[in-house]
């Protein structure tokens, strides 16, 4: 039982944290309307951000700072912003920004901000990493281990069974499976992960309230009841076939592999594959019968230096199982008691960090954002999140809407 905290000190600790909570929030408002920002881009509000610190402080300081922090944008984006920062918070972005605020409470989703636990500690590391990621589901999913398997939308029989069966298998051994909901291989991705027990997440090209295809609305819904949906584009941006290729980065760049079933050439797939290669992620292919045309794009990768893979054991072999449970022997029948995952599973000693995390929330009288725990506990965003997944994968803490509590 933790001890009560006298009633001064709680009024402190609850007054920090709605401070803390009203900072975040037009810190999110003014994200939402710089990133709407025509012309603009990650890159270019990743600079200014580094630049200012903050979303706010560009808001706040860029009248009283000389405009040369304009001069590397291209001509469309510094008029654009220009205008935009003549008077932020009555413009149009920022009226849409609050709006999507609105949609995100009412559909119980995230928002999640680079610099916050709780963003995907890989996609930090590429250079065009997003600012902030919509998420809608279980945004704890981000964080584990994660591989993508992509291809194809027009596969084969045989295709569309080896994309089951991998991200079944992958996903019982303990990854994140990653794809991106399109017709064909990543759909029968998602399946065989959700058939398997497993997490998987579609990362969209489009806004995460606009399901495309909308032949796949169910099956958004399935992802989204275990796993996530998310992306980096506004609410209500449509399927525009130059955004596909801007979101193949971020399916690579969040994961430690990719595994390509399926592709032509040229195909989507393989820039997905190409952007893996330049973020130092590992890149798989499954081969092909000579006279599918389907497979010409797994063999062009297998001659550029893709690892060949036949089964999910191949991928644990190059990765080590670092992070991977043992995978079933064939033909074993599937265990359908706890996971190693799960929160009945008996509890594991607590790290170091994570034993700094539940005493900073046993010692507060309310449930704690975490931008409150950053500073409770000094911890690095990464390890902060980690520590946070694996408390409430283990059932010692609770989360609800970004706030976390120790659990009774």
């Amino acid at each position: 039982m933790s001890k009560q905290l006298p009633l001064d000190q709680q009024t402190k600790s609850q007054a920090k944290t709605a401070l803390a909570a009203s900072e975040r929030r037009e810190e999110v408002l003014a994200l939402l309307a710089l990133q709407r920002v025509d012309g603009l881009g990650p890159q270019n509000l990743n600079l200014l951000l580094g630049h200012f610190g903050s979303a706010r402080s560009l808001l706040d300081r860029s009248h009283s700072t000389p405009a040369d922090y304009l001069q590397g944008l291209g001509p469309r984006a510094r008029a654009n912003l220009a205008d935009f920062l003549i008077s932020p918070s009555s413009s149009g972005l920022w009226q849409l920004g609050r709006q999507s605020l609105a949609w995100i409470e009412r559909h119980d989703a995230k928002l999640l901000l680079r610099n916050e636990p709780g963003f995907p500690a890989l996609l930090r590391e590429i250079s065009d990493c997003p600012p902030l990621l919509f998420a809608q589901g279980q945004a704890s999913s981000l964080l584990l281990p994660a591989i993508a398997i992509v291809g194809t939308r027009k596969p084969t029989t045989l295709g569309r069974r080896l994309a089951r069966d991998l991200a079944g298998e992958l996903g019982r051994a303990g990854f994140c499976i990653y794809s991106g909901l399109a017709l064909g291989i990543d759909a029968e991705v998602h399946r065989g992960a959700l058939q398997a027990g497993a997490k998987t997440v579609a990362v969209m090209a489009t806004g995460i309230d606009s399901i495309y295809p909308g032949s796949h609305r169910a099956l958004a819904e399935n992802i989204a009841a275990s796993g996530a949906l998310v992306s980096e584009m506004p609410l209500a941006t449509p399927a525009v076939p130059g955004l596909f290729p801007r979101r193949n980065r971020l399916v690579s760049g969040m994961c430690r592999a990719v595994i390509v079933v399926e592709a032509g050439l040229p195909s989507g797939s393989l820039h997905t594959a190409n952007f893996a290669a330049e973020q130092g992620r590992e890149v798989f292919a499954l081969p092909g019968a000579a006279n599918n045309v389907m497979a010409r794009g797994c063999h062009q990768l297998l001659r550029d230096g893709a690892h060949l893979v036949e089964s999910a054991a191949d991928v644990l072999d190059v990765l080590g199982q670092l992070f991977a449970a043992p995978l079933p022997e064939t033909g074993q029948p599937e265990n359908n008691g706890p996971s190693p995952n799960s929160p009945s599973h008996s509890h594991q000693p607590l790290t170091a960090a994570q034993r700094l995390v539940l005493d900073a929330l046993k010692a507060e009288a309310e449930p704690a954002v975490g931008e409150l725990l950053s500073l409770r506990t000094g911890l690095a965003a990464d390890v902060l999140a980690r520590a946070l997944v694996d408390l409430e994968l283990e059932g010692v803490i609770l989360a609800d809407a970004g706030r976390y509590s120790a659990a009774p």
